[in-house]
């Protein structure tokens, strides 16, 4: 008997471990693919595309990135963490509620750029009301397909989430191919890239709920306005010092291009994201960590207390940061090389490589923070988190603004890599301090 249990317990341990393992080999592969579309979508425009439009599409989807980020705070991130160890009927009815309130709050945000539109065709800044009413159209459709994604990473279904990306992202990409090799008038413009984005997204959420629905975390009985204010108020206490903190994290790490739009134009703004894209190479893994471990954290405390949760971050940067290794090593020494593989001539102007270089060096700084700050949501340190950022924006004023008065595209990388330094220090610090206190926190919030 002990010798088949000898030659059987290995197998059933290995098999333990796969189980284990799999959910995020399937998040790694989700957010390749996802990544990989992304990348490839934005270096067709940044190719095809006039400078300027395509600095017009970028200011247009950082926005975009604003709208995930607050997003992420107050619906997203709560179900990861809240509701990563609940039980069917519990789950089911949270998870259908918060999906109520992610609706509402989408259309009213929907609706409020619809009234920025409106101001826009007013006064006869047609170009603005066009990218500013296709924003609030396309809201929706995109913020309903991240809530679909980010409700099934809480359940650890990455399959399941990998194909609503790929429908995604895949339809997204399958567009921008067919605008950039079209002879249609207004096919190579930041409208029609818009468009492209709200159609996939679109048809990728319905998709999703449908999956949801059949696989019974979403149902029909809201519990009316009164069910979807509970859960909200759920939400809102764990998520909204973590709203303030992604408003000004936000504005800390993205701002700057929005500077760069107010002093230098949306030529510069093109100029800029197309120098630094290919630092986007760095994606797949940085938005599988995204999607994937602030549930898996919120576990590692849970199941192992203050001890458990540092042990688990201690492993968790090599994982992270090691294969990062050769993308440092050639988009900080070879630079130039890079452009030229990428763009050709279009982008190999006199500092343009050192602006990628430095612009890499602050991404991947900025990237060796993430344990820690996943660490710090695990806990709950949603205030503590929402102060640390604003340090970004204090540097973003102080520094960042007369860097690219003075220096223009170059100084934002330079303040980047300001900001990122900074951040990273500040992070570690309290990082060290608050979770060696962990169990007597866990919970607050204030």
């Amino acid at each position: 008997m002990n010798e088949v249990a000898a030659r059987v317990m290995p197998r059933w341990r290995g098999r333990l471990a796969w189980e284990r393992l799999r959910p995020a080999g399937w998040s790694v592969f989700d957010q390749c693919c996802v990544s990989a579309m992304n990348f490839v979508s934005s270096w067709m425009l940044a190719r095809a595309l006039p400078t300027a439009e395509f600095g017009t599409f970028a200011l247009a989807y950082t926005g975009l990135m604003l709208v995930t980020g607050l997003q992420n705070a107050v619906i997203a991130q709560p179900h990861n963490v809240l509701a990563a160890s609940w039980r069917d009927a519990r789950y089911a009815t949270f998870t259908t509620r918060l999906w109520g309130a992610q609706l509402l709050i989408s259309l009213c945000a929907a609706l409020l750029l619809g009234l920025g539109a409106a101001a826009f065709h007013y006064i006869g800044h047609t170009t603005r009301f066009d990218i500013v009413f296709l924003l609030s159209c396309v809201m929706v459709p995109w913020m309903a397909q991240e809530y679909v994604r980010r409700v099934l990473y809480t359940r650890g279904a990455a399959r399941d989430a990998a194909v609503n990306d790929l429908l995604c992202f895949g339809g997204q990409l399958a567009g921008v191919v067919f605008l950039v090799n079209s002879s249609i008038a207004g096919a190579r413009t930041a409208r029609a890239a818009l468009i492209v984005i709200g159609v996939a997204s679109l048809f990728a959420s319905i998709v999703g709920l449908v999956r949801l629905a059949r696989r019974g975390e979403l149902h029909w009985n809201w519990g009316g306005l009164a069910g979807v204010a509970g859960a909200w108020r759920e939400a809102w206490g764990f998520g909204r010092w973590l709203l303030a903190q992604n408003i000004v994290t936000w504005f800390g790490v993205n701002g700057n291009i929005w500077v760069v739009g107010a002093l230098l134009g949306p030529h510069a703004v093109g100029i800029y994201r197309a120098v630094i894209h290919p630092v986007n190479m760095i994606n797949p893994l940085r938005q599988a960590a995204y999607a994937f471990l602030p549930s898996r954290a919120a576990l590692a405390l849970q199941s192992g207390g203050e001890e458990g949760l540092r042990r688990w971050v201690r492993l968790l940067f090599p994982v992270l940061l090691v294969p990062l290794v050769p993308l440092a090593v050639v988009l900080v020494g070879a630079p130039h090389w890079v452009l030229n593989l990428f763009f050709g001539e279009k982008y190999s102007g006199p500092g343009l490589p050192a602006l990628l270089a430095i612009a890499a060096l602050a991404q991947f700084i900025a990237f060796a923070r993430f344990p820690m700050d996943v660490a710090l949501l695990a806990t709950r340190a949603t205030k503590v988190l929402f102060l640390i950022s604003l340090l970004p924006v204090l540097l973003l004023l102080l520094v960042g603004v007369p860097l690219v008065s003075n220096l223009g595209v170059t100084g934002v990388a330079i303040s980047s890599l300001v900001i990122t330094t900074a951040l990273f220090l500040v992070t570690a610090f309290v990082y060290r301090r608050w979770v060696r206190n962990a169990p007597g926190r866990v919970g607050a919030t204030t």
